[in-house]
């Protein structure tokens, strides 16, 4: 699966400490002993050993509020406020950013809740099977220019560093991965000057987070034209360009990388997909290994020029 059942918590502490993007709620673990007798599991006659388990969950601080983002404008919120959610999900790949998971405080500032399906496994991401929805991403103030502050804070980011705290909340592998890859990208968009594919530094305006919302969300069908089978196969240009990295990943490392197998295969070939353990998760070398190349087709202009083509559709 995507998201792995008891790993949302971990990945919820993880953004409670990149709070410096944006104001989250308090989120306690509390460990609750549960008697499954209580939804059925077991009889009456059950040991008390199967009759009870340690279930690990969250307990979400009340925020007041009156109501959510859906239910106001987008002229509404402060400019640096839609910023900021926006940076904190474009670095977690937030799969359900929509408008009812931001509420608004009485103060009129944006509160982002439920964040439990992020930080997908970057496989998934590869093949399209899962997608990034972020109902700022057409708001006006996505696309206007990043606040100074907050730009600073982007180029400050370590993405190591930040990888290191993700593995030691036991996030899996795949997992650290689709955060990397999400980070790297937005440290390279917002830099004013790219590395064009001839080799020579050029001018290039900096991205802005409609820009990289619209790079990393899946398009939207032309129904006009196209069927609701067809659009299984869309993928974002986010999941293209890891795609391609997996692809060079597979052809410089074989066997090592064996684990981006099913992702580098293009159209798929069966046998070499059943081979592949699907299971496996790379490795913490594997990952850096693709972030490294990650960041080279960065500046090699790849996620430019997917871009531009995805602008001119």
């Amino acid at each position: 699966p995507t998201t792995t059942v008891g790993i949302c918590f971990k990945k919820s502490v993880f953004k409670k400490v990149q709070s410096r993007f944006a104001q989250l709620h308090g989120t306690e673990s509390p460990d609750a002993t549960q008697s499954l007798m209580s939804i059925g599991r077991f009889s009456s006659t059950s040991s008390a050993t199967e009759c009870s388990a340690i279930l690990q969950g969250t307990v979400q601080a009340f925020q007041p509020n009156q109501g959510a983002a859906e239910d106001y404008g987008d002229s509404t919120f402060d400019p640096t406020d839609v910023q900021r959610v926006a940076l904190l999900d474009i670095r977690l790949f937030n799969t359900d950013r929509h408008g009812g998971n931001l509420l608004v405080s009485p103060q009129r500032k944006l509160v982002p809740i439920d964040h439990g399906l992020c930080l997908p496994d970057i496989r998934a991401v590869a093949r399209g099977s899962v997608g990034a929805e972020f109902v700022w991403a057409w708001w006006r103030h996505a696309r206007t220019a990043i606040a100074p502050e907050l730009l600073t804070a982007v180029q400050n980011i370590d993405i190591n560093a930040d990888a290191h705290v993700l593995r030691q909340l036991g996030v899996r592998e795949s997992c650290v991965a689709t955060g990397m890859a999400a980070t790297a990208l937005l440290k390279w968009s917002l830099k004013p000057r790219i590395l064009g594919k001839d080799g020579n530094l050029q001018e290039s305006q900096p991205w802005t987070l409609h820009d990289i919302a619209v790079f990393m969300q899946a398009p939207l069908p032309d129904w006009s034209t196209t069927t609701p089978s067809e659009t299984d196969t869309k993928r974002s240009g986010f999941a293209e360009l890891i795609g391609k990295t997996m692809e060079e990943l597979v052809r410089l490392h074989p066997g090592q990388a064996d684990v981006y197998l099913p992702c580098a295969v293009h159209r798929g070939d069966s046998e070499l997909i059943e081979a592949a353990d699907v299971d496996q998760e790379p490795t913490p070398v594997m990952t850096s290994l693709f972030l490294q190349e990650f960041q080279r087709q960065l500046l090699a202009g790849t996620a430019a020029t997917i871009l531009a083509q995805s602008q001119s559709q």
